[in-house]
């Protein structure tokens, strides 16, 4: 997939199918549940109202996560593009270095690197090599690359072969030079992610251990106790499903909380990591959904 410049006018449209997407549960929750979802809601100290019907809330956190999606899966997307260009830099100036080392012009070069080199970033070098053909300055036509493409790495790139076309006879300097910086910090990146990767996974990890220990408190303690309230027990105020919603919201937080801790570890936004807190709000929900379909029974426990 290309890469997708969020301007101001695709993150609107993103926006506005992320709602048109969100709209779906609410209305399968006003038409089809609707019986359901008057029936659960609860007044908890006298002024907040909660729904305590475990599908209606799984259906309005699949509300949530369809809101921010479409952005999500863009941004990730984008993301894969840029990983895809800067993984290549070292070959590229490399290969670049020897065309021009072969009797090349630095255009000819460019054109003859990217026939050879297929991948995201030859198809970006090739865009602008189409805008010279135009007639525009080779150094205009570069420019547009960072212009479109929002990334460090790549705005260096451009910078350096802009430089490396007006060097004059410090070319093959210029790129074998480039190549060497670009190679390191690839070497760097990986090293970075080999040590994050494993503080994302406690991200994952912590998530998971909370479903664990919320659905074991839920159908070991809280949902037994609450069926000998309704033969007569002692635990007269025990509502299972008002502790069944809590643990589910508090769990829904850690899960949304976590995946942008994540995406801030791993891309330094908080932004890149909602397509982690899609992912963790769908384990979740998951894990809630089918343990009152699968648990509940065993316990003989029905509302």
């Amino acid at each position: 997939m290309p890469y997708l410049q969020l301007d101001s006018r695709r993150l609107f449209l993103l926006f506005s199918l992320g709602l048109a997407l969100a709209s779906i549960p609410v209305l399968l929750v006003l038409t089809g549940l609707r019986g359901e979802l008057l029936s659960s809601l609860k007044v908890v100290g006298g002024a907040l109202v909660i729904v305590t019907s475990t599908r209606v809330n799984v259906l309005l956190l699949a509300s949530i996560v369809l809101l921010f999606l479409p952005y999500a899966v863009v941004d990730s997307l984008n993301r894969l593009y840029v990983a895809r260009i800067t993984q290549v830099l070292p070959h590229f100036f490399k290969s670049l270095a020897e065309a021009v080392r072969s009797g090349l012009t630095f255009h000819g070069a460019l054109r003859s690197v990217t026939e050879t080199m297929p991948g995201s970033l030859s198809a970006e070098v090739k865009r602008a090599l189409v805008h010279v053909e135009l007639g525009e300055p080779l150094g205009q036509a570069l420019r547009r690359i960072p212009e479109r493409i929002r990334d460090a790495n790549v705005e260096k790139a451009v910078t350096i072969l802009i430089t490396a076309n007006e060097s004059g006879g410090r070319v093959i300097d210029v790129l074998e030079s480039a190549a060497e910086i670009f190679a390191a910090l690839r070497s760097y990146d990986e090293e970075k992610s080999t040590t994050i990767n494993p503080h994302v996974i406690t991200v994952y990890a912590s998530t998971i251990i909370y479903l664990v220990l919320a659905l074991t408190i839920l159908y070991v303690f809280v949902i037994p106790l609450g069926a000998i309230q309704r033969t007569g027990g002692f635990f007269g105020a025990l509502d299972p499903r008002l502790y069944e919603t809590i643990m589910l919201y508090s769990g829904a937080m850690t899960a949304f909380s976590g995946g942008l801790i994540a995406g801030k570890l791993k891309h330094g936004r908080a932004s890149a990591g909602l397509i982690h807190s899609a992912l963790q709000l769908s384990i979740v929900s998951a894990g809630f959904l089918l343990a009152e379909a699968y648990l509940t029974p065993l316990t003989l426990m029905k509302p």
